[in-house]
């Protein structure tokens, strides 16, 4: 596979799992009501997610140093993937969305580094930045249509097909990555 190709899919699946970040905050208006919390408890739901999205890219890190980072982003793929699920289909207040969403952010952090590190591993330093570039505004492009599809998905069948949207995202991130990177090396860098 050429390397402008594994790039594209590896950034489409990068975007795919990155849907999840931002869709629950896009309906914090409405899952308050729906939910019946409060501002401090919608914030709190968001916080477990950036704290456990926190643990995921030291994990990620640390994982791609011992075990090599296509094994890495691989399993943490289908931790992502189930994790964003299990939101989905059983978040239903403030505790389980509290739990689930932190437990999602937890899972979610490796396609960040172990992405990076894939990268830096398949391009010379001449085109490195830029192909890491697009790897991140392909994340910052998944944020952007999380935020406009889980509106729409929600509003025409509730939170959790706006919910839906993230999952599925997260299995075509699996899906693409699980074929762009069946043939790329798993480097375990030496130890020191």
């Amino acid at each position: 596979m050429s390397a402008a190709r594994w790039l594209l899919l590896l950034c489409v699946s990068r975007m795919g799992f990155a849907l999840i970040n931002v869709c629950y905050s896009a309906l914090i208006p409405r899952l308050r009501s729906d939910w019946h919390m409060s501002a401090s408890e919608a914030g709190l739901v968001q916080s477990a997610w950036h704290a456990g999205y926190i643990v995921s890219l030291v994990a990620a890190s640390m994982a791609s140093g011992r075990y090599g980072a296509r094994r890495t982003f691989i399993a943490m793929a289908y931790a992502a993937c189930a994790s964003a699920f299990v939101f989905a289909f059983f978040a239903t207040g403030f505790r389980s969305a509290f739990l689930l969403y932190g437990f999602a952010g937890v899972c979610a952090g490796g396609s960040y580094v172990p992405g990076l590190t894939l990268i830096a591993e398949r391009f010379a330093p001449a085109s490195r930045g830029r192909a890491m570039g697009y790897y991140i505004a392909a994340a910052s492009l998944g944020y952007a249509l999380s935020l406009a599809g889980t509106s729409v998905l929600a509003a025409l069948g509730g939170p959790a097909a706006g919910f839906m949207l993230a999952a599925c995202g997260a299995l075509l991130g699996l899906l693409l990555a699980a074929y762009t990177l069946r043939a790329t090396p798993n480097i375990v860098p030496a130890a020191v």
